[in-house]
């Protein structure tokens, strides 16, 4: 289980189109979180290996993989 706080317009904005098409807050989440993970993964399989320094914590150098 997680819990997630939305600010007013965001949690205003989900409850009015569960409303409207009759599912629950917590699919369009659900499906929020999906739609971020795969595109992430595809992000993750794609770059890291060009960048493997990408997360770690070191200094930054200018280049392809540091802005």
């Amino acid at each position: 289980m997680l819990a997630v706080r939305l600010d007013k317009e965001m949690g205003k904005q989900l409850e009015e189109l569960a409303n409207k098409t009759h599912r629950p807050k917590s699919y369009y989440v659900k499906e929020a979180v999906k739609r971020y993970l795969e595109k992430q993964t595809d992000y993750e399989i794609d770059v890291f290996p060009l960048c493997p320094n990408l997360y770690r914590h070191v200094p930054a150098q200018k280049g392809f993989c540091y802005p």
